[in-house]
């Protein structure tokens, strides 16, 4: 059996089994431009794998990606794609507002809304987990850590971009430098409005909800859809480590997603 695992960041499987891709390299990692043809030969693979990268997928490409994951899928096997919930960001905006909880509503606002249009790193989202954490708000934490899981919970350890660099990806380091060098001759109105320096893979193209994203498989050949909740599978326990939280047993990121998956 083989299993590919596109866009994996630090969520992946470390198996003989497994192949990872992301678009910087890791130990375990492959590195490889996610929206290219994808470097395997027809039914490669029993099933494919990918959480919270569909949604950073410009809307031209989502068709040609979603090809290319049934190519290389083999004949009956599985794709499971998880990605944050549009229906339910927008249930839980208004049952927040509603409610006259202005908070929650709020947080609720950035999470939707600042991955979409963010010019810099973190963008306003980063600031606003840290000032969360900073504070002694607990409801308002453990309602975050909720939606979001383990993203809210990494924010503890949130190291600024200088720290991260270490003479390992020093060249990485002159690059953003050469960005920001190239971008300070732009006129100013130009670049406020059209250029980001958002990382690589942080900024959302579109959001989704089940209906849609169902209607977009079945239109690439894909059939038996289904929606399996984090800790179910077509595949039985498969993706229990890359979906379950270790320790407490919930959704690895938070109830704001949802899952789906679809047979070749």
């Amino acid at each position: 059996m083989n299993y590919l695992n596109i866009a994996c960041g630090s969520n992946y499987i470390k198996q003989a089994d497994w192949v990872n891709l992301d678009y910087k390299r890791a130990d375990g990692v492959k590195k490889y431009n996610l929206l290219k043809k994808l470097p395997f030969q027809d039914s490669s693979f029993d099933a494919v794998y990918c959480s919270h990268f569909v949604e950073h997928i410009p809307l031209t490409k989502i068709d040609s990606f979603l090809q290319e994951c049934i190519r290389v899928i083999k004949p009956g096997g599985v794709l499971r794609i998880v990605m944050p919930d549009y229906f339910f960001l927008c249930k839980e905006f208004i049952k927040n507002f509603e409610n006259q909880d202005f908070e929650k509503a709020n947080f609720i606002k950035i999470l939707t809304l600042d991955q979409c249009v963010r010019t810099n790193r973190g963008g306003y989202l980063k600031k606003y987990l840290l000032d969360v954490h900073n504070n002694n708000d607990q409801d308002l934490k453990e309602y975050i850590l909720e939606i979001i899981g383990e993203d809210f919970e990494a924010m503890n350890n949130s190291m600024t971009l200088f720290e991260q660099l270490n003479f390992s990806n020093f060249f990485k380091l002159l690059e953003i430098l050469w960005i920001y060098l190239i971008s300070s001759f732009l006129p100013s109105a130009f670049k406020n409005q059209n250029v980001s320096f958002a990382s690589v893979g942080e900024k959302h193209t579109w959001l989704y909800d089940e209906e849609s994203f169902k209607r977009k498989l079945t239109e690439n050949n894909f059939k038996e859809v289904l929606f399996p909740s984090f800790d179910e599978s077509y595949l039985g326990n498969l993706f229990h480590e890359l979906d379950v939280h270790p320790t407490n047993k919930k959704p690895r990121k938070g109830i704001h997603q949802f899952f789906i998956e679809a047979k070749k």
